[in-house]
């Protein structure tokens, strides 16, 4: 199923503070498109964080029947919500236009063309639509790895091996991270342990260029001894010793800085260097 959620923009000179409602003005944003980051990917919380929910990039469409710009964001879903669950992803949407990827993922477009962008703007303005839709010919759906952030962010394991057996990728991306950098991050060892002995990514980037070896010393929350036994797992799974993020940092330079000494001791073992 496909599922379209629409509301109108407000559009304004941004040198005056006018709005501008010329269809000649506004056409020259349509289809600028954001999908840099996923509405779907903040779909943590029931009632949809299992159904497996994909897409939710912002893009900008003129209406020529009203003569207004409108944002629109697609989701794909494996089957047709339920009315409590379309109503939770409208406004689990409207949050994100609003306050989440929304606020300010056109600003280097509208900056360069002398203009802001309200996707949100107040009350009746903001008309916002929905619909559900047969997804079109072809669109063969990936298997969502919901369940596998899900699973890592508690430490769930008979979830984890759950998703993992059905086949949801260990791969895929979540605020920059995969399910191994979430359970590293939220302090759930053996939900990692689980995750890197199902051969997850030992070397995984996120956006700051940190492995999954360098948040082990990084994340403030998990401890020493939990931080060696995972980068344990992590080295006699292929990961680089020596991989260093944006900043220069090892993680043996991390880990001294955090006074992970456990962690060191493992590092060192392997050969790591600052």
């Amino acid at each position: 199923m496909e599922i379209r959620i629409s509301g109108r923009v407000q559009v304004f000179e941004a040198a005056s503070g006018t709005r501008l409602t010329a269809p000649s003005e506004l056409k020259k944003l349509d289809g600028l498109t954001y999908d840099e980051d996923l509405c779907s990917n903040y779909l943590t919380e029931p009632p949809l964080d299992e159904i497996g929910l994909e897409g939710g990039s912002l893009r900008l469409v003129y209406d020529p029947g009203a003569r207004a710009l409108r944002v629109l964001t697609l989701y794909q879903s494996p089957r047709a919500l339920q009315p409590d669950e379309l109503r939770a992803l409208v406004d689990q949407t409207l949050a994100q236009w609003s306050d989440g990827i929304g606020e300010g993922c056109f600003d280097t477009e509208a900056q360069a063309r002398g203009v802001q962008i309200d996707l949100f703007p107040l009350g009746e303005e903001r008309d916002v639509r929905y619909e559900q839709v047969p997804s079109p010919a072809g669109g063969e759906q990936k298997k969502r790895s919901t369940r596998l952030f899900k699973g890592a962010r508690t430490g769930d394991l008979e979830l984890l091996r759950k998703a993992l057996d059905a086949g949801e990728d260990a791969e895929g991306v979540r605020d920059s991270m995969t399910p191994l950098g979430w359970a590293i991050s939220y302090a759930q060892p053996d939900a990692a342990l689980l995750l890197i002995e199902r051969e997850a990514n030992a070397n995984a980037t996120s956006r700051d260029g940190s492995t999954p070896l360098q948040s082990c010393a990084a994340a403030r929350d998990l401890e020493d001894g939990d931080a060696a036994r995972i980068a344990a797992a992590l080295l006699q799974h292929g990961a680089n010793p020596d991989a260093r993020d944006i900043c220069g940092n090892t993680a043996l330079s991390l880990a001294r800085h955090r006074k992970k000494s456990r962690l060191q001791e493992v590092l060192e073992a392997h050969g790591a260097t600052e």
